[in-house]
């Protein structure tokens, strides 16, 4: 397997808006490459623009979950910060200060 390779297909397929292959794709480097956070953010705005909240919120906890610690953290309180979720934005930014 190639780093990137699946993510660089959702992210061609999501441009599209073919966002089942999108997310295919994106679940696809995840399984494979689970430390890439940016494909996790990519399937979170999927998510969101299907209006499926449950499952973004499900995908960023799950990053975390993978890639545990401050860092994480706060990359998951950039994503949903700048797309519009400024009260899990701080959420996150509160864990993550208490983090080590």
């Amino acid at each position: 397997p190639i780093e990137a390779y699946h993510f660089a297909r959702g992210d061609i397929l999501g441009r599209m808006e073919r966002y089942d292959e999108a997310i295919a794709e994106f679940k696809q480097e995840i399984a494979l490459f689970p430390q890439n956070r940016q494909a996790y953010a990519n399937l979170y705005l999927i998510y969101l623009l299907r209006n499926d909240e449950a499952n973004a919120q499900r995908i960023i906890d799950d990053m975390v979950e993978k890639n545990p610690g401050k860092t994480s953290m706060l990359f998951a309180a950039k994503t949903v910060g700048a797309l519009g979720d400024q009260r899990g934005a701080a959420e996150w930014r509160r864990r993550a200060a208490s983090a080590r």
